[in-house]
């Protein structure tokens, strides 16, 4: 089964390519980093949107138990 795909193996990815790109100064490498840093950013924004959604739902649970 492969490794699922998270932000830490990104930010790994991201570090090596960062660092063979400048290093060895390879500018072919910029659409590289710049797919890393968009993954990285997708799934950040997919935790903030699951983190609001689960505030959410905490909120709503602890104001039903106050009103009863």
């Amino acid at each position: 089964m492969p490794n699922p795909v998270t932000i830490e193996r990104l930010e790994a990815a991201l570090d090596l390519v960062s660092e063979v790109m400048v290093l060895h100064d390879r500018s072919q490498f910029e659409p590289y980093v710049e797919r890393l840093e968009r993954e990285i950013a997708a799934l950040r924004s997919k935790d903030d949107v699951m983190a609001r959604a689960r505030r959410r739902l905490q909120e709503r649970d602890q104001k039903a138990i106050a009103c009863r």
